[in-house]
């Protein structure tokens, strides 16, 4: 099982969520969403960022850059004075 595996499964348990429910969350139908955790094939760019958004999480966790799963803080917002 490759990490990205691993670790989407993982994250999906800690937040208590089913794989169907992550599939719903980040856009994708049920069975393409489950081809991506069975034949380890790997979804696009766009298609990684949504799964990371429905796993509250950042790409290099998915990906074993990094062991922490929290997304990264956001660097700051424009205000317009």
């Amino acid at each position: 099982m490759s990490l990205f595996i691993e670790r989407v499964k993982a994250r999906a348990a800690q937040l208590g969520l089913s794989q169907d429910e992550v599939a719903r969350r980040a856009g994708f139908r049920e069975r393409t969403f489950n081809q991506y955790l069975t034949r380890g094939s790997e979804p696009k760019f766009a298609g990684l960022l949504c799964i990371c958004d429905a796993l509250v999480t950042h790409p290099n966790y998915l990906l074993g850059v990094t062991e922490d799963p929290a997304p990264p803080p956001r660097r700051g917002t424009v205000s317009r004075q």
